[in-house]
């Protein structure tokens, strides 16, 4: 009986063992595209080529035309993958356009909003609502249409087309330091993790698909819509 189940495990093993293929591509902007494949790990390497891994028992297919890779599998399956650091590479999401590399993420929606991760900081510009937000280590700055209201350690401050400010004194300034270090603590980390925002758009993560579809129109009498 031991010798039985010592071959089922060694079985067990080879069955589970992982495939890694490797790809050379000679463009410095590679095109990916994906289907029916989650993103366990994502690496930006030092290397030359992009690398794929998956558990050999898995029906993943890999093609290679010029300098686009698709990833395949007819039903759901895990892999990870290893990107070069020296090159850039986009896809389309949901009728987005996502470029990026390991220092910078920039999404392009098929509405005209554009969303950039990059130099440790995150903009957002609406061209048709002509709105632009900036979320970075001093807080958050948003302008629109003449206006502009920063939430940053001094207060919150309201500067309109006449000049007039407006600021909060203690209680905004303690709730402006508040939102600060928050704000600062996210872009760091999406900053330094381009990586897990890229897992988050290709895999969907029921956790996340809210922030991407979220709706930024909200009425200010709605006081759920402005706590989100």
């Amino acid at each position: 009986m031991k010798q039985i189940l010592i071959v089922i495990l060694m079985l067990s093993n080879i069955f589970l063992m992982a495939t890694r293929e490797e790809i050379s591509i000679k463009s410095d902007e590679v095109e990916l595209s994906f289907e029916n494949v989650e993103i366990e790990e994502l690496v930006f390497s030092e290397g030359e080529k992009v690398i794929v891994e998956f558990e050999k028992a898995d029906d993943v297919k890999i093609e290679k035309s010029n300098d686009k890779i698709l990833i395949s599998s007819p039903t759901e399956k895990k892999i990870n993958i290893w990107l070069p650091k020296s090159k850039s590479y986009f896809f389309k999401k949901d009728e987005a356009f996502i470029k990026f590399n390991f220092e910078q993420v920039i999404i392009n929606t098929d509405e005209g909003e554009i969303v950039d991760f990059s130099n440790g900081k995150l903009t957002v510009i609406d061209k048709e609502d002509n709105t632009k937000v900036v979320i970075d280590s001093e807080g958050i700055h948003v302008e629109e249409d003449g206006e502009k209201i920063e939430i940053t350690s001094e207060g919150l401050t309201v500067e309109k087309e006449d000049g007039d400010k407006v600021y909060t004194g203690f209680w905004g300034q303690l709730l402006g330091g508040v939102i600060k270090s928050v704000a600062s603590t996210a872009i760091n980390y999406a900053g330094e993790n381009p990586e897990e925002i890229i897992k988050s758009i290709i895999n969907e993560n029921p956790s996340n698909k809210e922030i991407f579809e979220y709706d930024n129109d909200w009425d200010e009498n709605d006081k759920k819509g402005i706590e989100r």
